[in-house]
């Protein structure tokens, strides 16, 4: 064989081992509102970030992100907006974030409280380009993905789901939250539909006994269809007018179609256009491969 035939080769079979397929679940069903919306609760989390100073006792925002089993090992992914500032393509860490568990514990004082396991060793994304001739280097447009590979703590925490009735589904409190497999992971198809769930419209209330809790609506967006590409992005268009404050605390949100295929992260929305901007999964894979690869060389030195 000569070396271009070999190089022919072996460029099919890494084809074939990396770029994603057109995935489904592993049981190949199409979900209906209903079954997506009860599994939409079990995958998606919640994420409430305070100000870096931590200068209040409650959260400033919540947004969304999901856990992903990717060879081996499992990785928190969400919007980097999610977790800094975005300010005219300037990113400003300037955020706490953390992962809600939905586990109700009690302190020694007798109050109780939700556990919450922080995002502060999460890697931001960002795409360098260097000049070979200079060596300057120029950051390239901010990309807005983020992700955390967890540390055993992290993955053995208990995540329980929230009660969820939306859409006719029957999710009680205190069920096991689940990980995206990457098998699942897909490019987007003018034939398919995308759907988008979680809390928005997040607002303090006093309780009698003067708790303050946190409110919010569940929400899911369906009839999401691919209409180009945008970069790193891809472009839904929304089959009804986009109302921004139904997105805000969406962001950072795993995209599905209706058999479980993950084309990626919910990142930003227009009420003049009524399309929804999500950042591919595929632009992330090199970044956790990197991400992997230096961790086991950290553990080995």
């Amino acid at each position: 064989m000569t070396i271009r035939g070999l190089l022919k080769g072996l460029w099919a079979f890494c084809s074939y081992l990396f770029v994603p397929q057109r995935g489904l679940r592993k049981d190949n069903k199409e979900m209906g509102i209903k079954e997506l919306t009860e599994y939409f609760e079990h995958i998606r989390y919640q994420i409430v970030y305070y100000p870096s100073d931590m200068s209040t006792p409650l959260p400033v925002g919540v947004d969304s992100g999901f856990m992903l089993d990717y060879k081996g090992e499992v990785l928190f992914v969400t919007a980097d907006h999610v977790v800094n500032t975005h300010d005219r393509e300037v990113r400003i860490i300037d955020k706490n974030a953390f992962i809600q568990t939905n586990n109700i514990a009690k302190n020694e004082q007798g109050m109780y409280y939700v556990e919450l396991v922080t995002l502060s060793n999460v890697v931001f994304c960002s795409h360098l380009k260097v000049d070979m001739n200079t060596g300057n280097v120029t950051e390239l447009p901010l990309f807005d993905g983020a992700f955390v590979l967890m540390n055993d703590f992290m993955k053995n925490v208990q995540y329980r789901t929230n009660e969820c009735s939306l859409n006719g589904a029957i999710v009680p409190v205190g069920e096991k939250k689940l990980h995206l497999d990457s098998s699942c992971i897909c490019e987007p198809s003018n034939d398919d539909e995308y759907f988008v769930f979680g809390r928005v419209r997040f607002a303090y209330d006093q309780a009698d006994n003067g708790q303050v809790l946190l409110r919010s609506q569940l929400i899911s967006h369906d009839g999401l269809k691919y209409v180009r590409e945008d970069g790193n992005y891809y472009v839904l268009k929304y089959s009804q007018h986009v109302v921004v404050d139904d997105w805000k605390g969406l962001s950072g949100s795993p995209v599905l179609n209706h058999q479980g295929g993950l084309i990626g992260i919910a990142c930003k929305v227009s009420d003049v256009t009524n399309e929804v901007w999500v950042k591919k999964i595929q632009s992330m894979l090199p970044l956790f491969d990197a991400e992997i690869l230096t961790s086991k060389i950290n553990a080995k030195n």
